[in-house]
């Protein structure tokens, strides 16, 4: 429990000084030079097949239950 606390101990103090030696710089350029329109677009497409593909196995599951049930 000691190293533990002994570990815990060093890389906070640590992460602290290096968040103090870190120097804020301004990303507001580079935030607004993104855009993700196409990735939100293929991954709409990706998951518009797969539903897709999900749906078909659901009716064709469906349907062979009431072949056999009839």
């Amino acid at each position: 429990m000691k190293k533990i606390a002994a570990v815990s101990a060093t890389t906070f103090a640590s992460a602290g000084a290096f968040a103090a030696a870190a120097p804020i710089t301004d990303v507001n350029g580079l935030v607004a030079a993104v855009n993700f329109d196409d990735v939100k677009t293929g991954l709409l497409s990706v998951s518009a097949v797969i539903l897709g593909v999900y749906l078909a196995i659901k009716a064709a599951e469906f349907i062979l239950k009431k072949v056999k049930g009839a």
